[in-house]
């Protein structure tokens, strides 16, 4: 156990709320990022979680795979040559 300055509490403070305003800005990106492919795939081919889990598909892995496509990354695996 250890006890705190006020200065080391004030310094703890600014640290901590650095990191959140980080922290929440990247929230706000990866949100709009989201949005993005959700437009771009389009509703037809965008299911909500239950509907795509009964129909058998992973919304995650469409978008994953559209973005690949768009890119042109290649991503090798292990069982890849």
């Amino acid at each position: 156990m250890y006890i705190m300055t006020p200065a080391g509490i004030k310094s703890k403070m600014q640290l901590s709320r650095h990191f959140l305003t980080r922290k929440l800005g990247e929230y706000e990106m990866l949100k709009m990022e989201i949005e993005e492919l959700k437009r771009e795939i389009g509703p037809h081919e965008y299911l909500s979680g239950s509907a795509a889990r009964r129909n058998g598909i992973d919304n995650n892995n469409i978008i994953v795979e559209n973005r690949i496509k768009q890119t042109g990354i290649r991503i090798l695996t292990n069982m890849e040559d």
